[in-house]
């Protein structure tokens, strides 16, 4: 009878999506991974079959990570447009700490693989929906409330919001300064209400 598993699926995904992260998919070795999970080889293939497997959980667990938080906070949130602000206001945060250095898990992975992996192509897509998703319900929630005009369409909007967190996070990752990347918010949260 196989042993059990003796580790934290959750914990071990982060350790290794964290190597991809910083190192892209091409550059990251099965040591590599192996190294930061903490596991044998055995143990690796046994759980996670290939590092292309390995790596599409880790997208999926990254899809989860972000998503999760943000509709919880927009839940909390009184003001979608409150909400909307504090979202690229916490990118602007990350950009004055090493973490927020290495951009966005998503734009990195497809920068790398141009569209070439259809599978990864598709974890890709469904992240950016779930946040888009996100963005529509702020911005219907703004309506709402006045804080952004009614007949401004709000599906396009979220679709805009999506392109400049995307834009924003890619220009972090440039190095670009934090002044530099507050002017760019505050113009994108005027045109929201103008």
């Amino acid at each position: 009878m196989a042993r059990p598993f003796e580790f934290e699926r959750s914990e071990v995904l982060e350790r290794a999506m964290e190597v991809f992260w910083a190192k892209g998919y091409e550059a990251t070795s099965l040591q590599d991974l192996i190294d930061a999970m903490g596991l044998s080889k055995s143990s690796f293939y046994n759980a996670f079959d290939s590092k292309h497997h390995l790596f599409t959980e880790t997208l999926r667990h990254y899809n989860e990570c972000m998503t999760t938080p943000l509709a919880s906070a927009l839940m909390d949130s009184k003001s979608g447009l409150t909400f909307i602000k504090a979202v690229f206001e916490e990118i602007i945060d990350q950009s004055k700490t090493s973490a927020g250095m290495k951009g966005c898990f998503l734009m990195n992975t497809a920068t790398e693989f141009a569209q070439s992996d259809p599978e990864i192509g598709s974890i890709m897509n469904s992240g950016l929906k779930k946040i888009e998703t996100i963005f529509h319900h702020a911005i219907l929630k703004a309506q709402d409330a006045g804080e952004i005009p009614a007949d401004k369409d709000a599906s396009a909007l979220a679709k805009f919001l999506v392109s400049n967190m995307s834009g924003l996070k890619t220009m972090v990752k440039a190095g670009i300064k934090p002044a530099h990347l507050q002017s760019i918010v505050n113009t994108l949260v005027a045109s929201l209400n103008a």
